[in-house]
């Protein structure tokens, strides 16, 4: 399924209640997320400095043309106004793990090496390493016997990338980066 970016200036309240209610209204209500429901990465300081107060959202291609001429039907009213729109070749993001014990890292690698559809792995780069001289797998030891680290990059579609992204952040042992469009 394909999406597009929507960058609309003005209040992001203002803006998310817009969009969900109209969504919601047009019994569309899963083809829209707004920033503040997303795990995407920061703009940058001048970029937010030169367009002023705006919100990312993420919109179904099937519906963003109706999105689109209702928010510029609504702008005078509600002080909105599109300032962009393109369209979303994928989304990418990238997780580190890190494991003290054999059986958490092989937990971790059915997580991080087996994506749902839609989410292929760009680039995977894994460690292992024991230290027969160390014992036990205590959590504040200064050596552990085991060491397993991974580093994953991600990209795909929405839907995959953000139920993937989700999965990750709620395991531990494992740190996802912020979303990036594409």
């Amino acid at each position: 399924m394909s999406w597009e970016l929507f960058v609309v200036k003005g209040d992001k309240d203002v803006i998310r209640g817009f969009v969900h209610g109209f969504a919601a209204g047009a019994g569309a209500a899963q083809a829209v997320y707004c920033e503040a429901e997303l795990p995407l990465e920061r703009e940058s300081l001048a970029r937010l400095l030169l367009s002023g107060p705006h919100h990312r959202v993420l919109v179904q291609a099937r519906f963003a043309e109706k999105l689109a001429a209702a928010l510029e039907s609504a702008a005078s009213e509600l002080s909105l106004e599109l300032q962009s729109r393109k369209p979303v070749s994928k989304l990418r993001f990238v997780a580190k793990a890190e494991a003290f014990s054999p059986e958490v890292a092989a937990s971790l690698q059915e997580k991080l090496f087996h994506p749902p559809a839609g989410v292929a792995v760009e680039h995977k780069q894994e460690e292992k390493q024991t230290d027969r001289t160390a014992r036990g797998a205590e959590l504040y030891a200064p050596v552990h016997h085991f060491q397993y680290r991974a580093e994953v990059h991600y990209a795909g579609e929405v839907e995959g990338i953000l139920a993937l992204h989700r999965a990750l952040a709620a395991t531990d042992f494992v740190e996802v980066s912020p979303v990036e469009v594409a």
